[in-house]
């Protein structure tokens, strides 16, 4: 199986796709009931990831976006094998990554709202919740998304955040952003609740004495 999985690695390196998928198609016929077939999937989609990064920091986007897109398909034949192993997860996550890095906020989205579905104890489950509401916020700003249908699903994403990952490092941030999102509807009280939440939830954080200070500004208002 490695021997196979290394001419398909090879292939990818060749630049020779069709021959690469072609040698990925046989080796999941070959070891279909292999325990690490699945593993070895998602090692040869991080080929293409890698040559993906590789495009991009050549200043090569269409060749990138490709690399990126024929990872996806690797990852994704991974959905039909039958695995407690950790890898599947591995490859939904990082197949929204790669969309978000291409652009798609859409299928970012679908992903890893089926990692946070499938695999909530997954070792990024609380990332991708996170990353939910900024894939949100980023299809408002491309105008795909209107901001009032759209503000409710973000409020929820980073709500979730705290509630199922409060002890993850991006529970501050998103406080921050619930705080943020109170205060322009004019809810001073909330927005001050969510800056304490901050405070307790990242103590060290850098943006600490900014948030101290805006909680100053709403003294008033929490007494």
């Amino acid at each position: 199986m490695q021997a196979k999985a290394g001419v398909a690695g090879m292939d990818i390196l060749l630049g020779n796709d069709e021959a690469a998928h072609a040698s990925i198609d046989r080796l999941i016929a070959d070891f279909n009931d292999h325990p690490t077939l699945p593993q070895t999937l998602f090692r040869i989609g991080e080929e293409y990831y890698n040559k993906a990064s590789q495009m991009e920091n050549k200043g090569l986007k269409t060749e990138s976006e490709d690399c990126l897109q024929n990872a996806i398909t690797v990852w994704e034949k991974i959905r039909s094998i039958e695995s407690t192993t950790i890898y599947p997860a591995h490859a939904w996550y990082f197949s929204g990554f790669a969309y978000k890095k291409m652009g798609n906020y859409t299928k970012t989205i679908e992903y890893y709202q089926e990692v946070v579905d499938r695999w909530p104890d997954y070792q990024y489950a609380w990332s991708a919740q996170c990353m939910i509401g900024e894939c949100y916020e980023k299809l408002i700003t491309q105008g795909i998304l209107s901001e009032g249908e759209t503000e409710p699903l973000i409020e929820q994403a980073y709500k979730l955040v705290i509630e199922n990952y409060g002890d993850s490092s991006l529970a501050g941030h998103a406080c921050l952003k619930l705080a943020e999102m109170n205060l322009k509807k004019g809810l001073k009280l909330e927005a001050a609740g969510y800056y304490e939440q901050f405070l307790t939830v990242a103590p060290n954080d850098s943006r600490v004495k900014g948030v101290k200070a805006k909680l100053g500004k709403l003294d008033g208002v929490t007494k």
